[in-house]
């Protein structure tokens, strides 16, 4: 792509039509980067237009989305997955109707061993599910909450022997080794330290694991 197609390109991202882009684009792609007081002006926009505003229409009660019973099911409509995609948007956790959200998905599916439960048995947590919202969370900037620190160190004790996860009891799980590594991929710093306590350190996957046969 020639520089005078780039530069169309960013103009295009930058347009002020869809908010969650343009701070997204301005955030990872301008240079030089934004001061972090544009960026964060840019950030408190995203949700006043464009996908963000529309997901957000469809909240009840500035809670959930679907079903106040769950926030798995139907998929794709009802609570988890509209965070998840807000997340993406750039969303943050500062915004009451989000922390509403997080309160309400902690309350239904924070399981007693840390991770995250699809289900409303709280009895154990899942790796899809631990590991997409783990990422989400912590880029709403859930980070530092204990219960996202609890769920990173989920991840760092679910890891099979040939370095991946499974969301299916097999024990070989590379194949799943994203869900889990988009959330580590982000708990940097004191969380992701203190939550390798006990275990061999890493970056992502563990040095000399297994490989599989």
């Amino acid at each position: 792509m020639t520089e005078k197609a780039e530069d169309h390109v960013l103009t295009w991202l930058l347009e002020r039509k869809e908010p969650s882009i343009r701070y997204l684009a301005s955030r990872d792609l301008t240079v030089p980067r934004p001061s972090e007081r544009t960026l964060c002006d840019l950030r408190a926009r995203v949700t006043e237009g464009g996908w963000a505003k529309r997901i957000l229409s469809r909240q009840k009660e500035k809670t959930w989305w679907a079903t106040d019973k769950t926030c798995y099911i139907p998929k794709f409509k009802s609570t988890i997955w509209q965070l998840q995609v807000l997340a993406d948007l750039g969303v943050s956790g500062k915004d009451e109707r989000i922390s509403n959200a997080v309160e309400f998905w902690f309350d239904l599916h924070y399981a007693r061993d840390g991770g995250y439960c699809p289900w409303l048995s709280h009895s154990k947590g899942h790796l899809c599910t631990t590991g997409n919202m783990a990422r989400s969370l912590i880029r709403m900037g859930y980070l530092r909450d204990e219960r996202v620190e609890s769920a990173i160190k989920w991840l760092v004790d679910h890891q099979e022997k040939d370095g991946g996860w499974d969301c299916f009891g097999r024990k070989r799980g590379t194949i799943d080794g994203w869900e889990a590594m988009s959330a580590l991929a982000g708990a940097e710093g004191q969380a992701f330290t203190r939550c390798q306590e006990g275990y061999r350190g890493r970056s992502g996957v563990l040095p000399g694991a297994e490989p599989a046969p």
